[in-house]
C-alpha cells in the first residue's frame, strides 16, 4: 500500500486533497471528468493551427496543448528491473520568441554497462503549419538527431524540429529506459512550467514489490484523479502481482511566474514526485528505506563527518583563555567562542550539511564549507562546557523541510544552537559580521531540527531576530533661481540592512562603496561621504552621511516641481501578476522610513500641500504613513512603510498589491513650488 503525503510547503486545501488520494489506493473514481482529451500523435486539428493567442494569457509566446507522460516498470535479463517512461509533447507557437520550443535537448545517463545506463528510444517529431486552408506536415529527419557528451557520465540527444515558425504546432515523443541501478525512482512530473499548459497528464503504474512516498506539490487542483488495480506482467514470476495504476490530469495550468517573495520555485510548482519507501519481493529479502526521525537523529550522531567530528579533538592551547575560565559566564564564553571562529575561519561559500573532510584539516587550513565552519564552532563551544547542539535545516533555495517524511535529504545546512539561562541562541559563524542570534537570510526557512548529544531530536521554529530596517533623513534647501536642491543626507541601516552592508563593504576599500553609492544616486553630486560603525558595534546600525547637490529638470519660470522622496522611493510595485495562487514569504519584517526637511527661500510658497495618507492592512500586517506639513518656510515630508508579518496567504494578495500601488502613487506625487 502506498503512503501519500502532501508536498512540503503547502498550506490549507492540501489536507483535503491528501485524504482524497489516500482513498485512491482502494477505490477508483474520477473528479470533474466532463471532458477528456486523448489525441493521436501525427494528427492535428485546424483549430489548433488557427489559434492566434493563448486563452487566458495573451502574453504567452507558446503553450503546451498536450503534455503527457506515462511510467511503467519492466524487467529484462540484461538490464534487470527498469523504469520505462513515455513522453509526448504538443506545443503551439504564438510568437517569434517561442520558436526555441522546437530546439530539443534530452539528457540521459551514459553508464559503463547495459544494466547501469539509461537509454532513449523511439524519438519522433512532427511540425504542422497551415498553408491557406491546407495542413502541411513536416516530419523530423532521424539523421539530424545528434548525440553529444554533456556533464561527466551523461549524454545529450539534441535535435531541431524542422520548419518551425510563428503559428506552428510542434510535437515530439520519446521513451526513456532507466535501470534500477541508475535510479529506482520515477522522475518528478511537473504539471506547470515556464509556458501555459492546456492539458498535462501523467500516468504511473506501480508494482506491488516497491512502495513509494508520493508527494503532490503546488496549488493547482486535479481535473482528473483516478486509479485502478491492475495485473502487471514482468516475465519473471517473483515480480508479478497486483499493481496500482494512477491517472492524474491538471487542466489549464498557467505559466509559473517566479515572482518576488518566495523561497524556491520548487516549493510552489504543481507536480507529483516520488521517494522510495520500501521494497519486498515475495520469498526473497526486503528493505525499508524510510525511517523515523529517531533513526535520522541517530544517523547524524554516528556520521563520520558529522556527529563524530563534533566530539573530535581539534583545538589546542591557541584558543582564547576565557573559553576555559570557570569564572567566565556562559554568555561571555559563547560570545568569545563565536567571535573566535568568525575571525579565524574563512568560509569558502560552499553550502553543505557535512564538511568535505575532517574539520581538524579545515581548522588547520583556516578555511572550509559552511558545515566545517559551524561544526568547528559546536566543537569549540562544547569544549568550553556549553550546552551546544547542531541544528540541521534546509536553506531557502533548497526548499521546505517535509516533516512528515523523515529523510536526510530534507536538509542541506547546519548551524549551532546554544542554551544560556534557558535562552536559545542560533549561531552561524560563516557570517563574520552577524551578532549572536542572527542567521543569514538564506537560512531563514521556517524551522530546523536540533540533534542533541543523547536525547531525542526535535524541530524548532527559526524566527528572524532582526528586520530589514532603513531610516533615511534629508535636510536640504531649495535654490530655485539655480534650479538646484542642496543639503545633507544621512541613513541608518539596521538589522539585515546593516548585515548586508557589512558583508558587501566592511572588508573592502572605501572606494568600492563610494562607487556603489554614486551609482544609486546618479543624479547627485556627492561630497564628504562617510560611514561610521562599520563593524565596531554589530548590534547597532551602520550610519552613512554625505553632502549632495542635484539639479531639477522639471522647472519653468517661477515654478519648481519637486520630488520630496529624494531617497528610498518605491518606484514600482514589486507584485506584477493580477492573480496569485501561492503564498508570499518576505523572509524578515521590513521597516523603511524617510524624513525630509526642506527650506524654501523668501518669496516662494507651496502651491498645494499633499494630503496625508495612512493605510493599514487587516491585523496591522502592513502599514503606510505619509504626511507633509509646513511651518513657515520649512516643509517636512515623512514616509513610513512597514511589513509587520513575514507570510501572507494568497487571499491577502490583492490587498497587498493595492497597498504597494498606493505607496508607489504617493511616492511619485510632486510638490509644486511657486514664486510669489
Amino acid at each position: 500500500m502506498l503512503t501519500l503525503y502532501p508536498q512540503r510547503g503547502q498550506l490549507r486545501m492540501v489536507l483535503l486533497r491528501t485524504l482524497t488520494l489516500l482513498l485512491l489506493v482502494s477505490c477508483t473514481f474520477r473528479v470533474l471528468a466532463q471532458e477528456d482529451i486523448k489525441p493521436t500523435f501525427g494528427v492535428i486539428d485546424k483549430a489548433s493551427l488557427q489559434m492566434k493567442v493563448c486563452p487566458g494569457d495573451s502574453s504567452a509566446d507558446a503553450m503546451f496543448l498536450y503534455d503527457y507522460g506515462e511510467t511503467t516498470f519492466g524487467y529484462e535479463a540484461n538490464r534487470g528491473i527498469f523504469i520505462k517512461t513515455k513522453i509526448w509533447a504538443r506545443i503551439k507557437i504564438f510568437k517569434e520568441s517561442g520558436l526555441d520550443q522546437g530546439n530539443i535537448l534530452l539528457t540521459y545517463y551514459e553508464g559503463a554497462k547495459t544494466g547501469a545506463k539509461e537509454k532513449l528510444d523511439d524519438i519522433s517529431g512532427v511540425v504542422y503549419n497551415l498553408d491557406g486552408n491546407e495542413i502541411v506536415t513536416t516530419k523530423l529527419d532521424q539523421s539530424t538527431i545528434q548525440t553529444e557528451k554533456s556533464a561527466e557520465g551523461y549524454l545529450t540527444r539534441k535535435f531541431n524540429l524542422p520548419n518551425v515558425k510563428k503559428g506552428s504546432v510542434i510535437e515530439y515523443s520519446y521513451t526513456r529506459f532507466t535501470p534500477f541501478l541508475v535510479s529506482a525512482t520515477p522522475k518528478a512530473w511537473p504539471f506547470q512550467g515556464s509556458i501555459p499548459i492546456q492539458w498535462s497528464e501523467y500516468k504511473v503504474t506501480i508494482p506491488s514489490f516497491i512502495e513509494y512516498h508520493i508527494t503532490f506539490g503546488g496549488y493547482l487542483p486535479f481535473y482528473i484523479n483516478e486509479s485502478e488495480v491492475v495485473d502487471m506482467k514482468f516475465g519473471l514470476k517473483m515480480l508479478e502481482g497486483k499493481s496500482t495504476s494512477y491517472r492524474l490530469v491538471v487542466k489549464d495550468a498557467p505559466a509559473f511566474v517566479n515572482e518576488p517573495f518566495i523561497t524556491t520555485s520548487d516549493d510552489y510548482i504543481s507536480k507529483v514526485s516520488f521517494e522510495p519507501s520500501a521494497y519486498k519481493i515475495a520469498g526473497f529479502i526486503g528493505e525499508e528505506f524510510a525511517g523515523t526521525w529517531d533513526q535520522i537523529d541517530w544517523k547524524f550522531r554516528k556520521a563520520a563527518l558529522f556527529g563524530e567530528e563534533i566530539n573530535a579533538p581539534v583545538f589546542g592551547k591557541e584558543i582564547p583563555e576565557q573559553l576555559l575560565d570557570n569564572a567566565a559566564s556562559p554568555k561571555d564564553k559563547m560570545n568569545v567562542g563565536y567571535s573566535y571562529i568568525q575571525k579565524t575561519m574563512k568560509w569558502d561559500e560552499g553550502v553543505a550539511l557535512m564538511p568535505a573532510s575532517d574539520i581538524k584539516k579545515a581548522y588547520q587550513n583556516r578555511k572550509g564549507n559552511s558545515a566545517a565552519v559551524n561544526l568547528l564552532l559546536i566543537n569549540l563551544l562544547r569544549k568550553a562546557g556549553l550546552d551546544c547542539d547542531p541544528v540541521v535545516l534546509s536553506t531557502r533555495s533548497h526548499g521546505k523541510v517535509f516533516k512528515d517524511f523523515p529523510t536526510l535529504e530534507n536538509f542541506n545546512y547546519v548551524i549551532a544552537r546554544v542554551m544560556v539561562d534557558s535562552v536559545a541562541y542560533l549561531l552561524d559563524a560563516t557570517q563574520k559580521f552577524a551578532r549572536p542570534g542572527v542567521l543569514p537570510e538564506y537560512a531563514l526557512n521556517g524551522f530546523g531540527r536540533v540533534i542533541p548529544k543523547v536525547y531525542q531530536g526535535h524541530f524548532i521554529d527559526i524566527i528572524p531576530k532582526d528586520a530589514n530596517s532603513t531610516l533615511v533623513m534629508v535636510d536640504a534647501e531649495f535654490l530655485p533661481e539655480d534650479g538646484k536642491l542642496k543639503g545633507k543626507y544621512s541613513a541608518s541601516l539596521g538589522g539585515y540592512e546593516a548585515l548586508d552592508w557589512r558583508e558587501d563593504f566592511a572588508s573592502e576599500p572605501d572606494k568600492k562603496y563610494l562607487e556603489a553609492f554614486q551609482k544609486e544616486f546618479s543624479e547627485w553630486s556627492i561630497k564628504n561621504l562617510t560611514v561610521s560603525n562599520k563593524t565596531e558595534k554589530l548590534d547597532a546600525p551602520v550610519s552613512v552621511k554625505c553632502e549632495f547637490e542635484t539639479e531639477s529638470e522639471s522647472m519653468s519660470p517661477g515654478t519648481y516641481y519637486f520630488d520630496p522622496i529624494t531617497a528610498g522611493k518605491m518606484k514600482e510595485n514589486p507584485l506584477k501578476s493580477s492573480e496569485r495562487i501561492y503564498p508570499l514569504d518576505f523572509t524578515t519584517l521590513v521597516a523603511t522610513s524617510f524624513i525630509g526637511t526642506f527650506r524654501l527661500p523668501e518669496g516662494y510658497f507651496i502651491e498645494e500641500m499633499p494630503k496625508a495618507e495612512v493605510i493599514t492592512l487587516p491585523g496591522n500586517s502592513a502599514r503606510f504613513l505619509y504626511q507633509a506639513k509646513q511651518d513657515g518656510n520649512v516643509i517636512q515630508v515623512t514616509s513610513k512603510v512597514s511589513i509587520n508579518k513575514i507570510k501572507f496567504l494568497p487571499e491577502e494578495y490583492h490587498d497587498l498589491k493595492e497597498f504597494f500601488d498606493r505607496v508607489v502613487t504617493k511616492h511619485a506625487q510632486p510638490l509644486v513650488i511657486k514664486k510669489k
